[in-house]
């Protein structure tokens, strides 16, 4: 029997996200198995309140594929059943975002849901709950009342787990906002655990507290759309179970919406919240010992230069958007290329914790997608269709300058500090960064797959140059176990940046010990000006010792291709002085070639290829990157993520010899 004593009032809320880009599979599938069941559910019971949150993104999708599912929820507002809540309208990290993206996408989100469920959202979801206290400026201009958060948020901030059992008001500005507190260990019980297991726990929680709000706030693919939870949900009638149960209870406890609650019941105090996201959060992104706990999401920034770059690169275009002051007359296109900047933002493939995330080869390349159309219109806009430039700016703000050169079939970004490395190609045209590629990195699930694992000591780049020995071998360059014989590997080079006739060209120098004596590299990078996305490399080698030197010399590009792993692209290469195709391996094989004067990546739907020519006769190693990320049932998935193509040379230099050598890109 309940105690008499206690009046609970209950907040169930959950958020439902796809995120752009997601297989189309994946969308019918989660729709089928928890979106339509769960509400069709909840429809038998309309005693329940439920506060709801639908990302941009999957409300887009289901639109589109399920206009009625629209119709079934603006019904359940009206009653007065459940309430909808705004937020980025792409799923993005909020606190990393400018503030006027931040405002714009939860606009953007709110307009939608008045225009497709006809009710305006007072709440706002909080992505992944990555916090920082300057978010409630931007919230209160785009119309939020209230946000939630876990408790483990009002924990740092110095309460107690008996005092966040309500609702607190935070201020930015001057700006008020009120934050709701999500149990923590409501997370792990619902929908795991019997029901019973947890009205004991709300029970037993509220025994000494007076009157208090518990909220249940997670991710709504727990019911239905996680490995085994539709057979748990759904098939073994989980959820009638748990809404029955909280009917039988209701002489104790009762299911609010948190608007609801938030008008009937005043704030608990006033609370300053630190930066912080979810426990788990927090532990994923450790920029310290594996699994260490830190303070800040911003850290996956640090861990991951691949999701770094994409960031910077959001902001740049953001910036670029921002910074157009043209005539009105331009406002609609304006309006598209910001529309496709928010689709960049989608925080899904910006970081990683225990499966998917930046390893997700597809969800990555979606943001470039995005990125790069909406950078090729406000190029439009801002140059009058004819972008021909060189930049030095700080792109990646870590205190260097990159070079950025773009005209209008490729953008080119440089990275003088680190090796003087191309980290990032772009076909406009394709709308395709042909650098989209993750490194091999060790995580903190590794350690227990008893697998040998193969871990990269640098990004996975292009013009990568490489000193090593005569004897060295694919299969230790494979394996990550090749020897550097120079101090060129992620060192930086001296850069200078000019325009020419010919079209932009960047300089890259550098000197260094390498193979017993002193080296120095030189490679200009030439963005042709001429019709097509082509683009040139001329390097200059010069043995700066006093005796003669043998080695190897080699150029490593590590190429992705707009459908990744397709079996429609295929290795192609050419003989000299030959123009058949003589050879032919799937972009998922290893290899070696010698004698050759082109290597290339060909689609064979003649959609997308991209072909290196060589002046010089060269070998040519070749063999794809794999990385092991966990995936959501736990076990470690293999992906393919980019074909690595070494070219090399055998060399013997003089004193002071000259070794010069002509690479030509063409998509």
């Amino acid at each position: 029997m309940a105690n008499p004593k206690i009046n609970v009032k209950f907040a169930i809320v959950l958020h439902f996200h796809q995120p752009e880009g997601n297989f189309e599979h994946v969308f019918k599938d989660a729709y089928n198995n928890c979106y339509l069941p769960f509400l069709e559910t909840l429809q038998d019971y309309p005693q329940i309140k439920l506060t709801l949150h639908y990302s941009g993104s999957l409300l887009e999708w289901i639109a589109k594929n399920h206009p009625e599912f629209l119709k079934q929820i603006s019904d359940m507002v009206e009653k007065g059943q459940i309430e909808i809540m705004t937020g980025g309208f792409y799923e993005p990290i909020l606190p990393i975002m400018p503030h006027r993206d931040r405002v714009g996408q939860i606009q953007l989100l709110t307009d939608y849901i008045k225009s497709k469920i006809g009710c305006k959202p007072r709440g706002a979801w909080i992505a992944e709950r990555v916090w920082e206290p300057n978010l409630v400026t931007s919230l209160k201009e785009a119309a939020v009342e209230y946000v939630i958060l876990d408790d483990t948020h009002l924990l740092r901030a110095g309460l107690k787990k008996k005092n966040t059992y309500g609702y607190y008001i935070t201020q930015d500005n001057k700006k008020d906002l009120a934050v709701f507190a999500s149990d923590k260990n409501l997370r792990y019980l619902i929908p795991f655990k019997s029901t019973d297991k947890t009205l004991s726990y709300i029970r037993e929680a509220a025994l000494n507290i007076n009157n208090p709000l518990f909220v249940y706030a997670d991710d709504g693919e727990k019911f239905g759309v996680w490995p085994g939870t539709h057979e748990l949900v759904h098939e073994k009638r989980w959820l009638r179970k748990f809404f029955s149960k909280l009917l039988d209870n209701k002489d104790w406890l009762e299911t609010v919406r948190l608007s609801e609650y938030m008008d009937g019941n005043p704030a608990l105090g006033e609370v300053v919240i630190p930066d912080a996201s979810y426990d788990e959060m927090m532990k994923w992104a450790s920029i310290g010992k594996l699994g260490k706990s830190s303070n800040s999401w911003r850290n996956f920034f640090i861990k991951y230069p691949e999701s770094n770059h994409i960031y910077r690169k959001m902001l740049y275009i953001s910036e670029k958007i921002n910074s157009f002051k043209g005539s009105n007359l331009f406002k609609k296109r304006i309006s598209q290329a910001r529309r496709f900047l928010y689709k960049g933002q989608c925080n899904c493939a910006y970081w990683h914790g225990l499966f998917g995330g930046i390893y997700s080869h597809h969800l990555r390349q979606t943001l470039y997608k995005n990125l790069i159309q909406a950078e090729t219109i406000i190029d439009s806009l801002l140059h009058k269709r004819n972008v021909n430039r060189i930049n030095l700016v700080d792109f990646n703000s870590d205190g260097e300058k990159e070079v950025i050169s773009e005209n209008n079939n490729i953008s080119v970004y440089i990275d003088p500090s680190h090796g003087g490395a191309i980290t990032e190609l772009d076909c406009r045209e394709k709308m395709h960064n042909f650098v989209n590629t993750i490194a091999r990195r060790k995580e903190v699930y590794h350690d227990s797959t008893g697998k040998n694992l193969i871990f990269d000591s640098y990004r996975k780049s292009c013009l990568i140059d490489h000193f090593f020995k005569e004897k060295e071998t694919l299969k230790e360059f494979v394996n990550s176990k090749h020897k550097q014989l120079g101090g060129f590997l992620n060192k930086p080079y001296k850069y200078k940046a000019e325009k020419t006739h010919r079209g932009p060209v960047a300089s890259l120098e550098r000197q260094a010990e390498a193979v017993g004596g002193k080296f120095k590299v030189l490679k200009k990078i030439t963005i042709s000006n001429r019709r097509g996305a082509n683009s040139k490399v001329d390097y200059v080698l010069t043995n700066l010792s006093n005796e003669q030197k043998s080695f190897y010399f080699g150029v490593e590009f590590n190429i992705t291709m707009p459908k990744g792993p397709s079996v429609d692209y295929s290795y192609c290469f050419l003989p000299v002085l030959k123009k058949e195709e003589v050879g032919e391996k799937n972009v998922t094989k290893t290899g070696i070639l010698q004698n050759i004067n082109s290597f290339g990546i060909v689609d064979k739907n003649k959609d997308c290829d991209i072909i290196l020519s060589f002046d010089k006769i060269t070998d040519v190693w070749y063999y794809p990157i794999y990385t092991f990320a966990q995936s959501e049932k736990k076990s470690l998935e293999k992906a393919y993520q980019c074909s690595t193509i070494l070219p090399h040379w055998r060399l013997s230099l003089k004193p002071q010899e000259e070794w010069k050598l002509s690479i030509k890109l063409e998509f």
